[in-house]
C-alpha cells in the first residue's frame, strides 16, 4: 500500500446487502482516506467489507486492501483495540 494516500479525500462504496432489515450504512465521502479506512475496519460489520470499495485520489481499491491499509505503518490515526 505504498502508493495509498491517507490524507487524500476518499469515498467508500459499500455493497448492497439483500436483507429484510434496512442497511444501516451507505456510500460515504471522507475528508481523508484514513477516516474511511477507520470506519470500514472499526465500525462496519465484517460482511460489509466483502465487496467494499474505497476510492482514493481517483483510484479504486478492493475490499481486501482495507485491512492492509489499516495495518500499514503509514496509517495516520490511532487504531482501536482488536475486535473479537
Amino acid at each position: 500500500m505504498a502508493d495509498f494516500n491517507y490524507k487524500a479525500t476518499a469515498e467508500l462504496f459499500l455493497p448492497r446487502i439483500r436483507s429484510p432489515r434496512r442497511q444501516p450504512f451507505g456510500d460515504e465521502r471522507f475528508a481523508q482516506a484514513a477516516d474511511a479506512i477507520r470506519l470500514a475496519v472499526d465500525d462496519l460489520p465484517r460482511e460489509c467489507l466483502i465487496g467494499a470499495c474505497p476510492e482514493v485520489g481517483g483510484r479504486r481499491y478492493g475490499g481486501d486492501d482495507i485491512p492492509r491499509s489499516y495495518e500499514s505503518a503509514e496509517y495516520l490515526l490511532t487504531r482501536r483495540a482488536a475486535r473479537s
